[in-house]
């Protein structure tokens, strides 16, 4: 891989079987100085007037309440502002957080409903790194699981990708985490995290700008990159490899890519049963997608987010039963010919239509006998 794209990898560390990418955002997806001077002196110069608007909001009180209760906990020193439980002395306390780049959940949370007012205005537009969004779709087209960690809210990270200068990004991304799962220096919270993606750690890559978070998230077994946007300022060496984009980051070996557009409209009936089929049976999947790999055969594949043993399952229906067929119709030869049992073993099933039969095949096995369609 070219230097300009990888700067190091250090012996024993290799990304392999890789089932979900959790990436950090200031430095990695989105330029600091967006973060630092766009959205912060926004938010800095919105809070009075944000406050006096929303006093009695209920959530804003819930962000008081968290703020007010940082503030006992706080450590006396001259410049820490006494709370008053008013705007102005509430906007006081939030300010000094703000010059000292405080990572408190309080704060953070508010910041988040003064940037959506922003965002949903026009006002704010979120900035993301040019190779992002193409990295994003790449990465869902090869069934990998896409998730958020940041100290920003949620709300915030959310807001940022539904109205990034590329467009919504939140199509590509499964979850977000941020403070509320826990610290990002602590590998708990990337246990958490795992968990709650039902991905292993080992097949998770976490990608920062910060050293100190990757150290936390190799400690709980993820792997790891160190994004160094600028390679002149990128190490030398160390226990993360470095990489300044994420153009060929987890590309397929082989190109083109496996997607193979358009794909031919499918009824939303059909969509729905089958989704909810699968759903039912404990996979958690992507929009329908289109495949080729006949000439004239094409399949509808409705195909796992992201997998806990480094292999995502999927279901492959020939396009012809999902012409001649109805939704209930699908389900029922899905059911009558246990369909589940096979793609939990062999974590790709592929249905086809021959004239009045149709052939269950199934993956690493053989293909099966012909059965008739009843």
């Amino acid at each position: 891989m070219p230097r300009s794209l990888i700067h190091s990898a250090p012996t024993g560390v290799e990304l392999s079987h890789i089932g979900a990418v959790l990436l950090d955002i200031e430095g990695t997806t989105t330029p600091i100085d967006f973060v630092h001077q766009t959205l912060f002196d926004y938010a800095r110069s919105r809070v009075p007037g944000f406050l006096k608007r929303k006093w009695d909001d209920p959530e804003v009180r819930g962000d008081i309440a968290r703020l007010n209760a940082e503030h006992v906990s706080e450590s006396p020193e001259p410049s820490l502002p006494p709370w008053r439980d008013n705007p102005g002395g509430v906007t006081a306390y939030v300010q000094w957080l703000m010059q000292l780049d405080r990572k408190s959940t309080g704060l953070k949370s508010l910041q988040g409903k003064i940037w959506d007012e922003g965002y949903r205005s026009g006002e704010l537009k979120g900035e993301v790194y040019p190779d992002v969004p193409p990295a994003l779709e790449r990465w869902r087209n090869q069934g990998l699981g896409i998730a958020i960690f940041s100290s920003g809210s949620v709300q915030a990270q959310r807001s940022l990708f539904e109205n990034s200068n590329a467009g919504d990004l939140s199509q590509f991304l499964r979850a977000y985490f941020d403070t509320t799962t826990g610290p990002k220096k602590e590998a708990r919270s990337y246990a958490r995290i795992a968990q709650e993606l039902r991905c292993r750690p080992a097949q998770m890559l976490f990608i920062s700008d910060v050293p100190v978070e990757l150290d936390a998230a190799r400690k709980a077994g993820m792997q790891t990159a160190l994004c160094v946007r600028s390679p002149a300022v990128a190490p030398s060496d160390g226990p993360h490899q470095v990489i300044h984009s994420f153009d060929r980051l987890l590309s397929p070996k082989s190109s083109p890519p496996e997607v193979s557009p358009p794909m031919p409209p499918i009824p939303p009936e059909a969509d729905a049963a089958v989704s909810a089929w699968m759903r039912g049976r404990g996979w958690q999947v992507n929009p329908v997608r289109w495949q080729t790999e006949e000439p004239n055969m094409g399949f509808y594949v409705w195909q796992e987010e992201v997998s806990s043993i480094g292999k995502v399952h999927a279901l492959w229906l020939d396009e012809a039963m999902i012409r001649h067929l109805k939704a209930k119709e699908l389900v029922q030869v899905l059911e009558r010919e246990s369909v589940a049992e096979e793609i939990r073993i062999n974590y790709k099933v592929r249905i086809e239509e021959r004239g009045a039969g149709y052939r269950v095949s199934v993956v690493p096995r053989k293909s099966g006998a012909f059965r008739g369609v009843e």
